[in-house]
């Protein structure tokens, strides 16, 4: 009888140390291969299964939850979403102010150059503000002339194995081809690298 108690017991401990639990759910194809890559090349066992409308979930097991969730996060994964022209502009809205349009048009226009920089390798994080000029401002005097024109300032953190320094050219002159008004000169990026216990990407 105790013997069957010792089993029985033994199997419940087995049954718990390989309980998985649900990590993140909802996650597109791409970004979640890339995670289940970086948990199973720490030794974390990871799996993955289908979700709703072809997204991906990723579990793991209980006892490595702590450890996936900081691994991940040291990644800055899962990447952070990006609105889209359409989610700023949706069709059918109302007509806003030139100015509230003009902020909006540059905060949809930030995001998807931010959304373009995430997709370079070794970016972990990408950011851009933009100032654009008002039709107001197009139309000031020369003594005012600097204000007729666009502005960016962009900053990237970045993986320290990447030399992301000699991107940066390559850099401006996307922001600056992706904006009207903008010159090469008038964006200015600044990069971080990541903190040295980051994991590789």
């Amino acid at each position: 009888m105790f013997r069957l108690k010792c089993i029985g017991l033994g199997l419940t401990c087995l049954l718990l140390m390989g309980c998985k639990v649900e990590l993140y759910s909802g996650l597109q194809e791409k970004e979640g291969n890339e995670m289940l890559a970086l948990l199973l090349s720490e030794g974390i066992k990871a799996e993955k299964a289908a979700g709703k409308g072809g997204s991906i979930n990723l579990s793991v097991q209980e006892d490595q939850l702590t450890q996936a969730m900081d691994l991940l996060s040291r990644h800055s994964y899962p990447r952070k979403k990006y609105a889209s022209i359409n989610d700023v502009f949706p069709q059918g809205g109302l007509i806003q102010s030139p100015m509230a349009d003009n902020a909006r048009y540059a905060f949809a226009m930030s995001q998807d150059i931010a959304s373009t920089l995430s997709n370079i390798d070794g970016v972990l994080t990408a950011k851009v503000h933009l100032v654009l000029p008002t039709e107001e401002a197009k139309n000031k005097t020369k003594k005012e002339e600097e204000k007729k024109f666009a502005k960016a300032s962009v900053f990237i953190k970045y993986d320290s194995k990447v030399p992301m320094k000699s991107y940066i050219p390559q850099v401006k002159a996307m922001v600056a081809n992706s904006v009207d008004q903008l010159d090469y000169e008038n964006v200015a990026v600044v990069i971080f690298p990541a903190a040295s216990n980051y994991a590789k990407r």
